[in-house]
């Protein structure tokens, strides 16, 4: 199993060497090539036994994995694999070991970080938890480090017939490669993950690379909901019936200048108003006092946008629709509040694997980072806490109450009629008065 698909596509059914498909000359008694469905028959098992066959899955399609017994498995990039990717596999692979079956489960990848699936595995089957316990055997589980001071490149045979190796890079070309990446990229990260397989240093592709210290500082920690303090939340909204997009939400509390990350959620293929009276069951549920939702949630091709379906069931709570913002300046102010900011490690532990693989796609043929960060599981979540940010920046300007309730739209203020004016809709909130002419002679302007 390699990257995705394409990838698997382009770089071995399609690939081409002095003009010819790699595998145009394999023995067609042999082996039978299925390009269309990515693998490779073995044509040459005896008539009692079926044929044998190698199957390439990229990562982004690990859902074909659901089922499979294979005896061989050879994962590479294992870091890049979804959370619970190999969950189910793992049952027939127990299953296999415990009836004396033939089984060999073979990972490879650089360190991205400890909050991914191939750290998981390591420490699960090695028994540790120290990275720098992960080398060496562990049972029936062994784990190779191969730094770049490890690897080594054939010279030939000695007189002896045994075959001489030397070191691809000189200690000499080690300190360029250093040095060129400290210039490029102001620090050593990206070189020490991918060279030195240093799981404990941040990914240098990360576009929130001050999650490290706050995770240093203990600031991933449990805590208690603050109750005599409002509870606010702000949430990203998925595309109307997509259900590959998520709808994710934060909810958090803000006073004495720090961010308090209490709970997070997530879920697909529902409406934002199904999702947020999930939150309900909540014991926090009746604290909430402010929600913020996208700036397009004003926006809507039905007859009711889902700020306007959120205000008219919970009209208690303030919505407040978010200023559009560029993507690069929200991140820039949640980089400013990560230093003041602390996360709740009970319900949260999927937000700090977010923080932790949030990053920036690599654009290897410009040797840069892309503007935008890549667009895949993680960053739902990451949307949410960026609105949450932007939430506490615009509420300044929103004049909030103590409460959480707006001053300034105060649904019970009726302000525009003297005392002496007859109010036709006296005594009805203005969230629920009809929509009055800005020509009428009544109000006052």
């Amino acid at each position: 199993m390699g990257l995705d698909n394409v990838w698997i596509t382009n770089n071995i059914f399609k690939k081409v060497i002095d003009g010819r498909k790699h595998w145009a000359d394999y023995p067609s008694d042999l082996i039978r090539v299925h390009d269309t469905h990515k693998e490779v028959s073995f044509v040459n098992q005896t008539e009692d036994m079926a044929e044998a066959r190698i199957k390439f899955i990229g990562f982004l399609n690990d859902d074909q994995l659901i089922g499979s017994s294979y005896d061989n498995f050879f994962i590479s990039e294992g870091s890049l694999y979804k959370e619970n990717a190999f969950g189910y596999l793992q049952p027939i692979w127990d299953q296999k070991v415990a009836q004396g079956k033939k089984l060999s489960v073979n990972f490879n990848g650089t360190p991205r970080g400890i909050k991914n699936v191939l750290y998981e595995l390591m420490r699960t089957y090695s028994g540790v938890d120290d990275p720098e316990d992960f080398p060496g055997a562990h049972g029936d589980c062994f784990i190779d480090k191969v730094t770049i001071h490890d690897v080594q490149v054939p010279m030939g045979r000695d007189k002896s017939g045994r075959m001489v190796y030397r070191p691809l890079y000189t200690e000499e070309g080690i300190e360029r490669l250093k040095d060129r990446y400290l210039r490029q990229f102001g620090n050593l990260n990206l070189y020490k993950q991918e060279y030195e397989c240093e799981f404990t240093t941040v990914n240098a592709g990360l576009v929130y690379q001050g999650i490290e210290q706050l995770v240093e500082e203990k600031r991933f920690t449990p805590y208690n909901l603050d109750t005599t303090k409002p509870v606010y939340a702000a949430f990203d909204i998925s595309s109307k019936e997509k259900t590959t997009d998520a709808t994710a939400g934060i909810v958090f509390q803000f006073y004495n200048g720090k961010m308090f990350v209490f709970d997070i959620f997530e879920d697909r293929g529902k409406s934002f108003v199904e999702c947020f009276s999930q939150l309900a069951t909540k014991p926090y549920f009746h604290l909430i006092r402010f929600v913020a939702l996208p700036w397009d949630s004003e926006r809507s091709a039905s007859s009711e946008t889902p700020i306007e379906e959120a205000r008219r069931i919970w009209p208690a709570i303030n919505w407040h629709a978010l200023s559009r913002e560029r993507v690069d300046r929200g991140i820039d102010q949640v980089r400013r509040m990560l230093p003041n900011m602390v996360i709740n490690s009970v319900n949260c532990d999927w937000l700090l694997t977010c923080f932790m693989n949030y990053e920036y796609k690599r654009l290897e043929k410009m040797d840069d980072w892309a503007a935008k960060p890549k667009h895949d599981r993680h960053s739902h979540l990451m949307d949410a806490i960026r609105y949450s940010v932007m939430a506490i920046n615009e509420m300044d300007y929103l004049n909030l109450n103590n409460t959480g309730a707006d001053q300034a739209l105060d649904p019970y203020y009726a302000g525009f009629y003297d005392d002496d004016d007859d109010d036709p809709q006296a005594g009805i909130p203005l969230a629920f008065r009809k929509k009055r002419s800005k020509r009428d002679p009544d109000l006052y302007l």
